[in-house]
């Protein structure tokens, strides 16, 4: 039997922003996102040592900006605060392939990543849960809260690297964009842009781009959803990079970075 994982990934912008603030996007999302689930549930929200503790909601917030900077990313072992904040959430149930989580490394001066999934690290997604009104919420609620360089909805199976399973459509590799569902990409990236041809398309609040490979869940077996998929991939690659470009980088800046780039401003500061 084939386990099929749906997730979403962001690359955070770095920006300043303060732990409370952080807490009230990182919560808002959460909020979005529950509206979106087929189910209803409790959020658990990290505590370190992640042993089994845990925080409601209710309790972050009450105290928001002493939950963010309890949470401090670590490098090696080591809280460094110049890295982020780890923040997580989980929503428990039974079984866990539909178990949801939200984890994002944001806040530092890399600007790292934002990761929502359906299931747990043993388990594949639950089909019934990934639905595509949650994960457009999600990926939206995202965008509008912890604004990305990109983002992306996709499906990994586990059993078939290759992007596309069916017959009718063409398998190519694009490395890190494999088998997207939806694809998002910020206003300055997305400027003067050709749309693919036969994806639909949306300009989100903020001026980028969402495109659609399917207004359904992504079945890899079906080729109008996967001729979408690679054309949202190949979109993705051209506008945002491959490898996808960091949070760090600045946005007018090529990338992957030429050396005459990397020589100006260096890597990032340490």
């Amino acid at each position: 039997m084939r386990e099929y994982r749906y997730s979403i990934e962001a690359r955070w912008r770095v920006e300043s922003v303060s732990p409370e603030e952080l807490g009230q996007r990182f919560l808002a999302v959460l909020d979005a996102t529950s509206g979106a689930a087929p189910e209803a549930g409790e959020w658990q929200l990290g505590k370190p040592p992640y042993l089994g503790e845990y925080l409601t909601i209710g309790e972050a917030n009450s105290a928001l900006s002493a939950w963010v900077e309890e949470n401090v990313s670590a490098v090696e072992g080591t809280p460094d605060p110049e890295d982020g904040y780890q923040l997580m959430a989980l929503r428990m149930t039974v079984p866990t392939s539909k178990i949801l989580s939200l984890i994002g490394i944001i806040g530092g001066r890399l600007g790292d990543t934002i990761r929502f999934e359906v299931g747990s690290a043993i388990s594949a997604s639950d089909l019934e849960t990934v639905t595509y009104n949650l994960f457009r919420t999600t990926l939206l609620a995202l965008v509008r809260h912890l604004p990305p360089v990109w983002a992306e909805a996709t499906l990994f199976v586990r059993e078939l690297p290759s992007p596309s399973l069916s017959k009718n459509t063409a398998s190519n590799s694009l490395s890190r964009y494999s088998r997207p569902w939806l694809g998002y990409i910020c206003a300055p990236l997305a400027k003067g842009l050709v749309l693919p041809v036969g994806v639909p398309c949306e300009r989100t609040t903020d001026g980028g781009l969402l495109m659609v490979a399917a207004e359904e869940r992504l079945d890899p077996f079906n080729p109008d959803h996967m001729r979408r998929s690679q054309a949202i991939a190949a979109t993705m690659v051209a506008q945002v990079g491959n490898p996808p470009r960091p949070g760090y980088w600045p946005i007018d800046e090529e990338w992957p970075p030429t050396p005459e780039a990397l020589a100006r401003r260096g890597p990032p500061s340490t």
